[in-house]
């Protein structure tokens, strides 16, 4: 960065995560705070003092003590864009730092503000979100890094790995795109993983060979079909008995090839609601149809479905979570 910026050219710092930390939690009884309407552990951001859903909006002020044990031992975790904002003004006093971030950009043309700047110089670093992963195209920026690069790989989906691909193939796309040749660095964990490595190096032939041969493995579409019923119930209504029952239920309806998993916590909730996902694989379509139908009418028939139940059905659901 120092050398970048001594040759008068510009970097982008790419990190997917909003505000000073992601998440507050008390180190005595584990306690994390969460937004009451999507159950999505909240996000700090210093400059308001205060908690956010950045899926929702929420915001609730942060409190000197654990709503929970009453423990004072209050800590934050993680790093967003805020904190690498001041982290980089730490480091590098005397350049010019723009934020491109939902938050940065909530106010009508500041979007544009921050791409103009860009565009005229008036910007030596850019920090940002996805936001800036698509579509800018500035001949100065010569460096790019890509911060807690393996941050999306730990989503507990199938595809988080290819997600993470095109995110990183993206944003090292917005490097070395003039006459000079640009450099991309990641910070990762894992640097060994083909979805890093190839998404640095834009190999989209080399990542499809990879992930289809992984796919292919275990048994994955595009090799395979792909359906899921979610079941959304009131907070903590179903048991772990009825839990394995519908499972047993699942199983039982569908055909011998197919796989069943589930019932397993959806990531996302509502307020004062669970979500249960049921995931079925198979070769053949219409068996997974023919396995989701029979079952939910014999849940249904047994009563273990009643009204409180919400059921949605999905094919080939781009997430499985």
């Amino acid at each position: 960065m120092k050398a970048a910026l001594a040759a008068k050219r510009q970097v982008m710092l790419f990190l997917n995560r909003l505000g000073y930390h992601t998440f507050v939690s008390c180190r005595d009884c584990g306690f994390v705070y969460r937004c009451p309407d999507c159950a999505v552990s909240l996000t700090y951001f210093r400059k308001e003092h205060a908690l956010k859903c950045t899926r929702c909006g929420f915001m609730a002020k942060l409190k000197s003590v654990c709503p929970d044990c009453g423990s004072k031992r209050i800590k934050y975790f993680g790093l967003g864009t805020e904190q690498l904002e001041e982290v980089v003004k730490r480091h590098f006093p005397a350049a010019k730092i723009g934020r491109l971030d939902s938050e940065q950009t909530r106010a009508k043309g500041s979007f544009d503000r921050v791409y103009e700047d860009m565009r005229s110089g008036e910007i030596d670093i850019l920090i940002g979100t996805r936001m800036m992963a698509k579509g800018w195209d500035f001949a100065n920026v010569v460096l790019t890094g890509i911060i807690a690069a393996d941050y999306t790989l730990n989503f507990p989906d199938f595809r988080a790995g290819e997600r993470t691909f095109q995110m990183i193939a993206q944003v090292a796309g917005r490097c070395g795109r003039g006459r000079e040749r640009g450099k991309v660095i990641l910070q990762s964990y894992r640097p060994e993983e083909p979805a890093l490595l190839f998404g640095g190096q834009q190999n989209y032939e080399a990542y499809y060979r990879w992930e289809a041969q992984a796919r292919e493995k275990y048994g994955y579409p595009p090799f395979t079909h792909l359906m899921k019923a979610v079941f959304t119930t009131p907070a903590d209504y179903l048991k772990r008995e009825e839990l394995a029952e519908i499972n047993r239920i699942f199983v039982s309806e569908s055909g011998e090839t197919v796989r069943v998993f589930g019932p397993t916590p959806g990531i996302y909730h509502d307020q004062g609601k669970d979500k249960w996902v049921v995931t079925l694989i198979d070769d053949d379509l219409s068996m997974l149809r023919i396995g989701i139908k029979r079952g939910i009418s014999r849940l249904k028939s047994e009563k273990i479905i009643d009204k409180n139940f919400n059921i949605q059905i999905e094919t080939e659901p781009m997430h499985t979570v």
